[in-house]
């Protein structure tokens, strides 16, 4: 998202109090006149919600690019919401609805184009394949309908902006903001468990293990790319970059899986056992293919995923970034009360 430019203090004798405070007990950095700081989970929570919005128009289009950029914004809203509220509220769950649904249209776009890719690899099966895209296109209507059946006429509906009033502002940078620890936990949290998730998943092949260490590792990029972008992850060594590989890499072995168990239940048709027998060995090959890469990079993708670790602050700053937040909002009163 890049860094947020504090440029709405006043320069009045203690608006410049405020941003010296400001940068003492935040990872600040003065530039061009302003205060360059990294940006808050609301600061990004609302630039995802405009990214959201935007795809709108081309999600009643039925466009499959603005499906997934909206699936992912709709995602990230998800991992951001916790990091604003106390508790999940309705926008919570609403968001996830929304992103559930579209990731049911998502999963059809892309297996219509695994299809379309098989097809012209063996186009002796072109009556199966064929057969099962009018199957996932019936299915991508009808989840594209529900869809755009819960879409806002006004975008303004959907997830509220979040109010940043001044003094909300200045503690949301501070050390001790609560979304901190929160986010901090969460990271740590789910370092653990993609760790044990990639353990689990053996060499030997298993489907639903890789399965869950996908998701393991989905969820912790997330959480991370989070950390990273409010400065309390650097990525120094670049731990996020094997990580968003091997997730694409794992998504592709479990797309090919859900297409082979769709070939295992037309193995004893009369009509289709022939394509399902020249199909099957090409879908086994490229699973255990994509399978060995996969078993070459996960000692590298566990170093990843360790080095993905938050520790907490230390003492002496949180306790100036406490005394600054209070310094800093009477600081804010007294302004706002001479204006």
């Amino acid at each position: 998202m890049g860094a947020f430019v504090v440029r709405s203090l006043r320069r009045t004798k203690h608006s410049r109090c405020m941003r010296l405070l400001i940068c003492r007990s935040t990872s600040c950095i003065r530039r061009g006149g302003g205060i360059q700081v990294q940006p808050t989970p609301r600061i990004l929570l609302a630039a995802q919600r405009r990214a959201l919005e935007e795809h709108f128009d081309g999600i009643r289009n039925a466009d499959s690019e603005s499906v997934h950029d909206a699936r992912v914004a709709s995602r990230k809203i998800r991992e951001l919401l916790p990091l604003c509220l106390d508790q999940p509220d309705e926008r919570y769950e609403e968001v996830r609805r929304l992103g559930r649904r579209l990731g049911q249209v998502r999963d059809c776009d892309v297996e219509i184009d695994l299809l379309d890719e098989f097809e012209e690899r063996v186009p002796q099966a072109g009556g199966l394949l064929a057969l099962r895209r009018q199957s996932v296109v019936r299915a991508r209507e009808n989840w594209l309908r529900q869809v755009i059946k819960k879409l806002p006429d006004d975008s303004t509906q959907f997830v509220p902006v979040f109010p940043l009033p001044a003094a909300h502002a200045i503690q949301d940078r501070m050390w001790t903001a609560p979304w901190r620890e929160r986010l901090r936990s969460r990271v740590n949290k789910r370092r653990e468990l993609a760790v044990e998730a990639l353990r689990y998943a053996t060499g030997v092949y298993f489907p639903n293990r890789l399965h869950r260490a996908r998701i393991a590792v989905k969820k912790l990029r997330y959480a991370a790319e989070v950390a990273r972008a409010t400065g309390l992850f650097a990525d120094a060594n670049g731990a996020l970059r094997p990580i968003r590989r091997a997730q694409d890499l794992l998504g592709d072995i479990h797309d090919r899986e859900l297409l082979r168990g769709f070939l295992t239940t037309r193995a004893d048709s009369r009509t289709d056992g022939e394509g399902v027998s020249m199909l099957m060995p090409c879908v086994d090959y490229e699973i255990a293919w994509r399978h060995r890469r996969f078993l070459s990079r996960r000692n590298d993708l566990l170093d990843a995923c360790a080095a993905v670790r938050l520790d907490r602050p230390q003492f002496g700053r949180i306790a100036a970034s406490a005394a600054s937040v209070g310094v800093a909002s009477a600081l804010l009163a007294i302004s706002h009360g001479r204006r």
